[in-house]
């Protein structure tokens, strides 16, 4: 039988570090579920148990905090990418039909 291991701190931690560092867009958000995940488990994990760290629940809030901006500023960094790539096919544009007016 398989059990499934329970995150630690040290894990959903991790997990966290990992997601704020990744510097692949296309990775990002896969990293940030990831640690939502550990985060969340963790948390639970810490619901039940009476030696709960009120220290560490504040640590999970604010990790979670924490990763929703960098998701947000993944949308507008990937969104700003797509529209300066749909601008300048704009000028290429803009530009051919100038020569060709000419």
């Amino acid at each position: 039988m398989v059990t499934k291991a329970k995150p630690t701190s040290q894990e959903w931690y991790r997990a966290y570090c990992s997601a704020m560092l990744e510097t692949d867009i296309n990775k990002i958000f896969e990293a940030v579920e990831s640690a939502r995940k550990a985060i969340q488990e963790r948390a639970r994990e810490l619901s039940h148990s009476l030696a709960g760290s009120n220290h560490e629940s504040i640590e999970l809030d604010r990790a979670s905090r924490f990763l929703t901006m960098l998701v947000n500023c993944s949308h507008m960094e990937h969104s700003s990418s797509v529209m300066m790539a749909s601008m300048d096919g704009v000028r290429s544009s803009q530009r051919a039909f100038a020569s060709a007016a000419r």
